[in-house]
């Protein structure tokens, strides 16, 4: 249960790494990039609405792809280290919680985990949205987009 958490925010933490970055950048590698942005954060939203890791084999298949995507733009100086760092780990979230529920199926039968507590639950949901919070906001603010945002700390100048 705490596993789809942490796969479907961190896809959805990716996602919008992916639409910075193609907001960013030429219409001919944007296009790709939002096609990836949008597979992320509907992978997010199923796992969401699912309540559990959905097409495990799919989804590591996909981490692999933008990794690999991520380190292609690092190298060719299409984003910053930071915002390849964050997509990268933010995948390697998915692609292991994804390794695990394959490996689990696999795995002699168990008896249902049951309902997870309340407070386990919402303990959980609120560190996963820290951590990716923590990964994803500095990486959106090393886009080319969040270079042109207001310097954190300031505040508009209204006239």
């Amino acid at each position: 249960m705490f596993g789809q958490i942490w796969s479907a925010l961190a896809s959805l933490g990716s996602g919008l790494i992916f639409f910075a970055v193609a907001a960013g950048s030429e219409w001919w590698l944007a296009a790709p990039l939002i096609a990836m942005a949008l597979a992320e954060t509907g992978y997010g939203l199923a796992v969401l609405r699912a309540g559990r890791v959905v097409a495990p084999r799919a989804a590591i298949t996909g981490s692999v792809a933008a990794m690999l995507l991520a380190f292609g733009l690092l190298f060719t100086s299409t984003i910053g280290f930071v915002p390849a760092i964050a997509m990268i780990g933010l995948h390697w979230i998915v692609a292991v919680l994804a390794a695990l529920v394959l490996r689990s199926r696999r795995s002699e039968q168990r008896a249902p985990a049951g309902h997870p507590r309340p407070g386990a639950f919402a303990l959980s949901m609120t560190v996963a949205a820290l951590v990716v919070s923590a990964v994803t906001t500095p990486a959106l603010a090393n886009t080319g987009p969040g270079e042109f945002a207001v310097p954190h700390g300031t505040l508009h100048q209204h006239h």
